[in-house]
């Protein structure tokens, strides 16, 4: 019996050190802010923001934007180089940032600033 409730008492423990740890690591991702106005042509239509890993070009995500945004991304917490796109359908061309690092766990309280970004509508 006494064998029993050891193991079940050292089994638990572990399992409870690998879910601390756990949420130790999430804890330590880096959240940073977007922040800019959309404008095309003499409207405002809805566009998507996107963020990609600049190592590689994959899509860490994507919004919805509209007029006046500001976005919060979450990445992780080892340092990493990133760029946003602008995307609005049926507009040409898209908007790309300039690449940013981001990392260590932070959260930036400063966002980005991208300014306002004008995009012509497409020749139809």
């Amino acid at each position: 019996m006494r064998t029993w409730v050891w193991r079940v008492a050292r089994n638990g423990c572990s399992i409870l050190v690998l879910v601390s740890l756990l949420c130790l690591v999430s804890a330590c991702d880096t959240f940073f802010k977007v922040q800019g106005e959309v404008k095309v042509g003499d409207s405002s239509k809805p566009c998507d923001l996107t963020l990609y890993n600049a190592s590689n070009g994959s899509v860490k995500d994507k919004v919805h934007i509209e007029g006046n945004f500001t976005q919060t991304f979450q990445a992780t917490w080892i340092p990493k180089e990133y760029y946003v796109v602008v995307t609005c359908e049926g507009v040409m061309p898209e908007y790309r940032s300039k690449t940013f690092q981001v990392g260590y766990g932070r959260y930036y309280d400063e966002p980005l600033k991208l300014g306002r970004i004008t995009l012509g509508e497409r020749d139809r």
